[in-house]
């Protein structure tokens, strides 16, 4: 008995000590609630074999065998008769006494297992406001059936019991045998009284646990009200931040628009002036220039000038080559009509008298010949400058880089790079 007294107040100084406010954020975890009810399943066995060897094999039976022994057969007889009154009397109380100390051991080890899983749990569980909810509402439904039960059981037993007592103490029923009524009366009353401690004990702690449960369904709304709060707080400073980040995007793209519109160049400007005039100059692909153009307009002009290049590059390359061919199957087509018309193959033997339509057909033919191989070598050259390019892939953003630096710091390296390429550009065949 002091035992479990011991046990359960030390589990109600560690709830308090747990829901105190010097340790916040405790969650208690009720899960798995069928291993219980099989633990629970054996300790009503082992209540119910224990009690009824006791009530079958206890002092009552002692007595009564003594009473046998001392050869007195008229009391033990009588004391029999008693004891079966006793008995039946007491036989729906004793039933209700193990049903509630069946309840009691199936509370002792949730208790005992709860106060486990306290003491080994190493970090808090957090679990998300749904989750909570639920728990929340099982655990609210299992306490009321337990104070439900409790209540239940106090009603009926309690009253029971004081009914069984009042007739104990009217009723004398141990005439012949006053040392079996003594021991009786006091072992059932030490019982009975033991049995009403453990209920008050029970139902104060099924009381303080629904107390403890209230205040943590209320910590973790208002934790979860408090969680809520701050992300919203969050979102509004993010949105504000992305609201003032997209103003000054705007901001930036209007005035760089308004940065490059184009303008006329300042007549003090000398280098800008020679580079619009090198620019401008007159060509065969242009019948007039602009008047006025600004730096941004320069920047445009050379990068056209560089895309025309490149695409010059790639005529070289790709059609060059198949014009290359067509040309060397005309000569072979012309070659072999010449050695048709004379009969006899060119590379036996040179005809002695040559006609004056067939020399000027062969002085075009050298002529063209001549092209050809030109036009060869400026692929083989355009090529290998593609290939040194391919080579060398930060040469562009380099490229790139200097011609910036030479815009402000040297113009004339420049402007001598845009006249090399304006060469160039009108070198490339059309």
């Amino acid at each position: 008995m002091n035992a479990v007294l011991g046990k359960l107040a030390a589990t109600t100084q560690e709830l308090s000590y747990y829901h105190s406010e010097a340790d916040i954020g405790v969650y208690l975890s009720y899960c798995d609630f069928l291993s219980y009810v099989r633990s629970n399943l054996g300790c009503t066995k082992e209540l119910n074999r224990w009690f009824s060897k006791k009530f079958e094999k206890g002092p009552l039976q002692l007595v009564v065998k003594d009473d046998k022994s001392r050869g007195d057969f008229v009391n033990s007889h009588h004391c029999v008769v008693q004891l079966n009154r006793i008995n039946s009397i007491f036989a729906k109380s004793k039933m209700r006494y193990i049903e509630a100390h069946a309840e009691y051991a199936k509370e002792e080890a949730i208790v005992s297992t709860l106060r486990t899983q306290l003491a080994s749990q190493q970090s808090y569980i957090h679990q998300d406001s749904h989750s909570l909810r639920r728990k929340s509402s099982e655990l609210a439904e299992e306490l009321k059936d337990l104070s439900l039960n409790v209540q239940k059981c106090l009603s009926e037993t309690v009253t029971g019991l004081c009914a069984d007592l009042a007739q104990l103490a009217g009723a004398n029923i141990l005439e012949g045998g006053h040392n079996v009524k003594l021991l009786r009366q006091e072992c059932y009353i030490s019982h009975q009284k033991k049995f009403i401690n453990y209920l008050v004990n029970q139902l104060a702690a099924h009381r303080f646990l629904k107390i403890s449960c209230q205040l943590e369904k209320r910590a973790k709304i208002s934790s979860a009200y408090l969680l809520l709060k701050a992300i919203e707080l969050e979102l509004h400073s993010y949105l504000s931040a992305v609201d003032v980040r997209l103003d000054r995007y705007h901001s930036i793209d209007q005035a760089a628009s308004e940065m490059f519109e184009e303008g006329s160049v300042d007549d003090r400007d000398s280098f800008l002036h020679a580079v619009r005039d090198i620019l401008s100059s007159p060509s065969s692909s242009q019948a007039m220039a602009p008047t006025y153009v600004s730096s941004y307009g320069l920047v445009e002009q050379i990068s056209e000038l560089q895309d025309e290049l490149q695409y010059l590059q790639h005529e070289a390359e790709n059609v060059l080559p198949r014009e290359r061919g067509r040309c060397t199957d005309e000569l072979c087509r012309m070659v072999q009509t010449l050695e048709q018309i004379f009969g006899v193959p060119l590379s036996d033997e040179q005809p002695k008298l040559t006609p004056w339509p067939l020399a000027q057909w062969l002085e075009e033919l050298e002529t063209v010949s001549q092209q050809v191989s030109a036009s060869v070598t400026d692929v083989t050259l355009a090529r290998d400058q593609k290939a040194e390019i391919l080579r060398q892939p930060s040469r562009n953003a380099q490229q790139k880089r200097q011609v910036f630096v030479d815009f402000f710091c040297r113009p004339g390296r420049l402007e001598s790079e845009v006249k090399e390429l304006v060469s160039r550009v009108r070198g490339l065949p059309e």
